[in-house]
């Protein structure tokens, strides 16, 4: 599962047929790694709290770490 189609429809609107298909593993070795449909989302959710946290921590690390980092020379917030 990734994010475009979970977005769009959510999590239980994504049937085992597409995660399948965008997968492009078969039935058998899906539910040999997730025996359950929640182990299939919780998997789904750490990867995307990793990439999310991924994310901020990059932007965290470009804005700098003081107020003054924040602004450009004529006071505009950046960021």
């Amino acid at each position: 599962m990734r994010h475009g189609r979970t977005q769009t429809h959510g999590l239980r609107g994504v049937g085992i047929d597409q995660v399948l298909e965008r997968s492009g593993v078969a039935k058998s070795t899906l539910y040999v790694q997730f025996r359950h449909e929640e182990e299939l989302i919780a998997a789904y959710l750490r990867t995307t709290d990793d990439s999310w946290m991924a994310q901020l921590q990059e932007a965290a690390a470009r804005a700098g770490d003081g107020p003054r980092d924040h602004c450009t020379p004529d006071g505009v917030r950046r960021g």
